[in-house]
């Protein structure tokens, strides 16, 4: 028993015994190697944490011990750049439900910025622009956040409707920027430091 190891091959992690060896997943986080000496050649079974311990199915197994299996550094490093991914998803999505702070002629209100508002603001836009082609200055209804209706001539609509699209489209740089920054790391201290604020990431 004394020769079950874990070796690193080219390939990766291994589970060898006897000159025999079985290939490891590569895992984001700790885990334990069951092996067993079968009739069949060496078998082993890969318990997570809060999982079951494995156990071999057949006949004529023969536990040979348990070894740890730490965490592999790629799939750590992959793991956390899922959940950074996950967490600047989540502040991309608060910054368009946040909306946009707009001053009006008649006071300030908040022009809505989630992704059903972004259509209608390309709508309302597109409908200034050929009313203002057309010389048709008929006032535009439009309501923000406070859900008081406001008249606009069409050109106050389009000046608005593309600041919103301006401020949704910084918000998707942003986004980017971070998410490009997240990708290119290569250690979790540089994922760690990413964060959805103003920062580097930022295009100049």
């Amino acid at each position: 028993m004394s020769n079950l190891q874990i070796v690193t091959t080219p390939d990766g992690r291994a589970l060898e015994h006897d000159g025999q060896q079985i290939p490891l997943p590569a895992l984001a986080v700790d885990a334990i190697v069951h092996a067993y000496a079968t009739p069949a050649g060496l078998w082993a079974g890969v318990q997570k944490p809060g999982e079951p311990r494995p156990v071999y199915p057949g006949g004529g197994g023969q536990k040979l011990r348990s070894v740890e299996l730490e965490a592999d550094a790629v799939a750590l490093l992959e793991a956390e750049r899922n959940r950074k991914q996950a967490d600047l998803n989540a502040a991309r999505d608060d910054a368009f439900a946040a909306g946009m702070l707009y001053q009006f002629d008649n006071g300030d209100d908040v022009v809505q910025t989630r992704p059903q508002d972004q259509i209608n603001l390309i709508g309302l836009s597109a409908k200034a622009q050929r009313q203002i082609a057309a010389g048709d200055n008929t006032p535009m209804p439009f309501r923000g956040l406070s859900n008081e209706t406001r008249l606009l001539e069409p050109r106050e609509m389009d000046a608005m409707a593309m600041t919103a699209l301006a401020h949704i489209e910084g918000i998707y740089a942003r986004s980017w920027a971070r998410k490009d920054a997240v990708d290119a790391a290569t250690t979790q201290a540089e994922i760690d430091a990413i964060s959805w604020e103003v920062g580097s990431e930022d295009p100049a």
